[in-house]
């Protein structure tokens, strides 16, 4: 019998999530500080210990991370999927982005009304628009 399927996971095998982060993240961080300010690598920093914290406490966590969904993913992606975790999942991670940018400005001191939600959509907009692929995939599977 020959070869029938080849399948691909797309994060980390052939696109390059971690490196997309870094960019949408400095790029976030970046757009905060001309608007508002704010340090921009403290806030970069903030944001990488404040996410994980935030997102293991929510109900959804167990779900997500069951589906593969990291704490950077969840900042951004949109979850479309049908069904009642999914639905959860989309309105959880709604308050999440935006939890996640609010508090790590108010450790900057920073309260500027509507930042918080801005970034939570420049975030998004960001990591959409510099998807990298690695030059050869990073996990291969040969039998």
């Amino acid at each position: 019998m020959g070869l029938q399927a080849i399948l691909f996971d797309l994060d980390d095998t052939l696109l390059w999530d971690e490196k997309s982060v870094d960019i949408a993240l400095a790029n976030t961080c970046g757009y905060a500080a001309e608007k508002a300010g704010v340090d921009e690598a403290k806030l970069q920093e903030d944001v990488r210990k404040i996410a994980p914290e935030m997102y293991a406490s929510y109900e959804t966590y167990g779900f997500a991370k069951k589906i593969g969904i990291g704490v950077f993913e969840a900042m951004w992606a949109n979850f479309d999927d049908p069904g009642e975790d999914f639905a959860k999942l989309r309105e959880t991670a709604m308050h999440y982005r935006v939890d996640v940018w609010k508090k790590a400005l108010e450790i900057q001191g920073c309260e500027k009304s509507g930042l918080a939600e801005k970034l939570s959509r420049v975030f998004g907009e960001e990591r959409r628009a510099n998807p990298f692929l690695f030059s050869t995939p990073s996990r291969c599977l040969t039998h």
